[in-house]
């Protein structure tokens, strides 16, 4: 289990730099979440998960100063939570997906205070590059930026190990301890989640394209498919 987080962590932690680097939509939650699904052995379930997030924070997108949640975190820890501790519990269920869909869903709020803290901290990484660059110092440039990503991934992959392990714990204890009457809301629960994704996509199209389209379409299919 934890050699899986640890591949999961760091693999996660690459993914997020795409949030400020790359940005080639690798960090997406529907990306990253299958992805991560993928490695651990499971593409469907990281796939839906990833949907589901993708789609529940679709209308937060950056403006000016404001930093939306980190929904890439959200994605890759609750997917990474639901497939490991689904090894040791014998299965995914619906029921463990919408439990840790309500459990850890609010980690992209706590994610974006990590992006906020690491901008803050990357201001004087900032101020020194802009300095070197007035005294023609290009390899010095070079080095903040470097240190400026290296700084972000550390902290993601330490932000995802740490909370990957909380799912994890907290998924075995509380899901075993559910009541049986209790299942079936949760699976009301995994049918619910997406269509309000759905209907905040369908509130986003003009903003963000297709995307939340193919989202909702696909998440649809996928819970129709399971309930058939």
């Amino acid at each position: 289990m934890l050699l899986d987080v640890l591949t999961a962590s760091v693999l996660g932690g690459i993914l997020c730099l795409d949030r400020l680097f790359v940005q080639a939509a690798l960090s997406r939650p529907i990306v990253a979440g299958a992805l991560i699904g993928l490695i651990l052995g499971e593409p469907r379930s990281g796939l839906l998960t990833g949907a589901l997030v993708e789609l529940f924070w679709v209308d937060q997108f950056q403006i000016g100063a404001y930093i939306p949640p980190n929904d890439s975190v959200a994605a890759i820890v609750i997917t990474a939570g639901t497939v490991i501790s689904g090894k040791a519990l014998g299965g995914i269920s619906k029921e463990l997906v919408a439990t840790a869909a309500l459990l850890f869903i609010p980690l992209g709020i706590l994610g974006r205070q990590m992006d906020i803290a690491i901008m803050r901290a990357n201001d004087g990484l900032s101020r020194r590059a802009l300095s070197d660059a007035v005294n023609g110092d290009l390899a010095g440039v070079e080095k903040k930026q470097l240190c400026g990503l290296a700084g972000y991934f550390l902290a993601s992959v330490g932000f995802l190990a740490v909370f990957t392990l909380v799912a994890e714990g907290t998924l075995l204890w509380v899901y075993p301890a559910i009541p049986e009457k209790v299942f079936p809301v949760l699976k009301y629960v995994y049918s619910f989640l997406p269509l309000l994704g759905i209907a905040v996509a369908l509130n986003t199209i003009k903003l963000k394209g297709m995307v939340p389209v193919f989202c909702a379409v696909f998440l649809a299919i996928a819970v129709l498919l399971d309930l058939a």
